[in-house]
């Protein structure tokens, strides 16, 4: 069972890292030229004239579509064909919009290649001597017994400050790094778990 869980579980974001990097620049270009409709909104109202359903099971289904679809891809990229015609895809077109890449390598780094946070534990840090704690994610451990840590900003964490700290200014919380990104992109909210695990 386990097994199976971890194979549905790397097979869809193996196919939303292949389909986010694209998706998010699309967002870009989109908000750019004032673009109000969401991402599932267009295939919400497809649904919804079509078959006369509420706009909210419309949305659900939608949703539902874009997890099948991120789970195939994620599934056809496994195989040795699918990985060629994606390597393809990537080199010869994505690759020649401006700021893929980077927004490739920014997922890749945030859900990693694996399906796995590139954060190893979450902390918090006094950068500076004050009585200030910043929330901030272990990103690496050194042989001298310091860390590297991202202090994300809030509500966007994919931008902040990389410190390189002293343990004494480093305390490891036991929280998840789920449950500390969603005090980050909450502005906060929620922080008190961060104090309870201390």
């Amino acid at each position: 069972m386990q097994k199976i869980k971890h194979f549905v579980i790397t097979s869809f974001l193996g196919g939303l890292l292949v389909i986010l990097p694209a998706a998010i620049l699309f967002l870009a270009f989109r908000w750019v030229f004032r673009t109000t409709t969401g991402f599932v909104s267009p295939i919400a109202e497809i649904l919804t004239a079509t078959n006369h359903v509420q706009e909210t099971l419309a949305d659900i289904l939608a949703l539902g579509i874009l997890f099948v679809v991120c789970f195939m891809l994620g599934l056809s990229i496994r195989t040795r064909v699918g990985a060629i015609v994606h390597n393809l895809i990537e080199v010869n077109f994505l690759s020649a919009f401006p700021g893929y890449q980077l927004v490739k390598d920014t997922v890749s780094q945030f859900i990693g290649s694996s399906g796995k946070s590139q954060f190893s534990r979450v902390a918090l840090v006094r950068a500076f001597d004050n009585e200030v704690l910043s929330t901030a994610f272990i990103t690496a451990t050194h042989a001298d017994g310091s860390y590297t840590v991202f202090i994300p900003t809030a509500p966007n964490p994919t931008s902040g400050l990389i410190m390189h700290l002293p343990a004494s200014r480093v305390t490891p919380v036991e929280v998840s790094v789920e449950n500390a990104m969603k005090t980050v992109i909450g502005c906060g909210a929620g922080s008190q778990v961060l104090f309870k695990k201390k």
